[in-house]
């Protein structure tokens, strides 16, 4: 009888301590963190993280800026921050201005073995008030980046890490997105596909609309190698703490799209370079094939808040383009503000790399939350959709 008296009160002493417990390992600072370790290890040499303490201590943190601290402990450099990306910039500034060691784009791993790194003479606290550190466009990945093993992407990533970047582009694997999304969805061969994918060297002017096919076609073994490299780069770019910006969809299609049953717009040549169609983002046919697309691009990179849709370089031939949160629409601003009415629920951020202008602030901002993101995306701007877009979870 007494059992039965008590034991429904002490069931909930029970659940109050675990909510407690739960509550203090939620808030509770983590110490040397793996990824941080291995970050040291790889840019200094093995058994450089046994020279550092780490801390990611999100109560340091107040204002929710981004911010780290540099003090010591038992003799070593303690570097702490709010969270495990502000931990590695913190480590960029000790090294750069404590232990004298530069870390550059041309030096990117050092041998940290004979270095001194000597503890902090005092405690210092650095509060970061940039809250989207952007890098990278889409014309950098087919110069150089082209043909980078993991090897080389780990080097990079660690150089984001190190100096904050929170929001790269990446849109390695944008061609494994798109072949699927032609051959299991649309109904297009593989080589009707590689005669719209672009060669490595060539993407970037694909993506941006601009051409088709050209230093193609790509063996079956390209889309494997990058499916697989796209994988391990925003595996290791979410590890340290950064939400990729992924490629959106822009209502970019096959020239040849009309033998699929499909009607889109010719956008006229580039560079006499035939340009891939466009859809009307009022049709169905947009409708749909943005939504088979999105889950493409779940499948091959997973989900991300951030998406910057292709944008276009240059100009058709007879569409003035008003670019504005991944459509392209004919110059017509009341077909705009029509199409953005629909949204209602999700949050999505869409990244323009073009700068808005005044007239097209004025047209979206009853709509949207506008944010200009001044110098830290290289005159970009960032659109704050809250809605559903398309009718589909981003």
């Amino acid at each position: 009888m007494i059992t039965s008296l008590f034991a429904p009160r002490w069931r909930t002493v029970w659940l109050c301590l675990l909510l407690l417990v739960g509550q203090c390992v939620a808030k509770a600072a983590t110490t040397n963190p793996e990824a941080i370790s291995q970050l040291l290890n790889r840019i200094g040499g093995d058994g450089t993280a046994d020279r550092f303490v780490t801390v990611v201590d999100a109560s340091l943190s107040t204002d929710g800026n981004d911010v780290f601290v540099l003090t010591s402990h038992d003799g070593k450099p303690c570097i702490k921050g709010n969270t495990t990306l502000s931990v590695a910039t913190g480590i960029n500034w000790y090294l750069n201005h404590v232990a004298h060691v530069n870390l550059t784009w041309n030096n990117l791993t050092t041998n940290l073995a004979a270095v001194s790194l000597p503890a902090p003479a005092q405690e210092e606290r650095h509060d970061c008030h940039a809250d989207y550190r952007y890098y990278l466009n889409y014309c950098t990945f087919s110069y150089s980046m082209s043909t980078w093993t993991w090897e080389r992407w780990q080097q990079e990533i660690d150089w984001m890490a190190l100096h904050g970047i929170n929001m790269p582009l990446q849109i390695v694997g944008l061609d494994v997105v798109w072949y699927k999304l032609l051959t299991q969805d649309l109904g297009y061969t593989e080589a009707e596909a590689n005669n719209f994918i672009a060669g490595p060297c060539f993407q970037a002017w694909w993506g941006m609309n601009n051409l088709e096919g050209w230093g193609g076609p790509n063996p079956a073994w390209w889309y494997t190698r990058q499916e697989q490299l796209c994988k391990k780069i925003l595996e290791r770019q979410r590890e340290l703490g950064m939400e990729p910006v992924l490629p959106g969809y822009s209502g970019m299609v096959p020239s040849d799209i009309t033998t699929k049953g499909y009607t889109a717009n010719n956008q006229g040549n580039w560079c006499s370079f035939v340009r891939p169609y466009i859809l009307d983002p009022n049709s169905q046919a947009f409708t749909d094939i943005t939504a088979k697309y999105y889950a493409r691009l779940a499948e091959v990179m997973g989900m991300s808040k951030r998406r910057l849709p292709e944008y276009f370089e240059g100009e058709g031939r007879k569409w003035k383009r008003v670019f504005l949160i991944g459509m392209s629409l004919g110059g017509d601003e009341q077909r705009l503000a029509a199409a953005l009415k629909a949204m209602k629920k999700t949050e999505v951020v869409w990244i323009s790399s073009l700068p808005m202008s005044e007239s097209q602030e004025k047209l979206i901002a009853p709509l949207l939350k506008v944010h200009q993101a001044k110098g830290e995306l290289f005159n970009g701007s960032l659109v704050k959709a809250v809605g559903d877009f398309f009718k589909i979870d981003v």
